[in-house]
């Protein structure tokens, strides 16, 4: 299950892009956010880890465990943000990608 949510906070947006898994696989996930088809952040993340100044890289009390949780924030552009997000699992090839848009 993975979960991508925006949230406008003056002249930046707050992105949350997230993805979790009871079976945590030993691998880096490749991670691009864009806004309006501009790369916005990239990073590569081992499994089980978190990005960003809310994360605190602890496991859930319900054994769920993450693969990845990035929180940033990116500047606000004029008129539609449309943002993407896209994680690509390096073993497996997995792919959680999700698009949002901001008026």
């Amino acid at each position: 299950m993975w979960a991508l949510s925006l949230e406008r906070e003056n002249s930046m947006i707050d992105v949350d892009f997230e993805a979790e898994n009871r079976v945590l696989d030993k691998q880096n996930w490749d991670i691009t956010i864009r806004n309006n088809n501009r790369t916005v952040f990239r990073r590569t993340l081992a499994a089980g880890t978190s990005f960003g100044e809310d994360s605190t890289g602890e496991s859930p009390e319900d054994d769920t465990v993450y693969i990845f949780d990035v929180t940033t924030n990116i500047v606000r552009r004029r008129g539609r943000n449309r943002v993407e997000a896209r994680a690509l699992a390096s073993k497996t090839g997995e792919v959680c990608r999700g698009t949002l848009v901001l008026g």
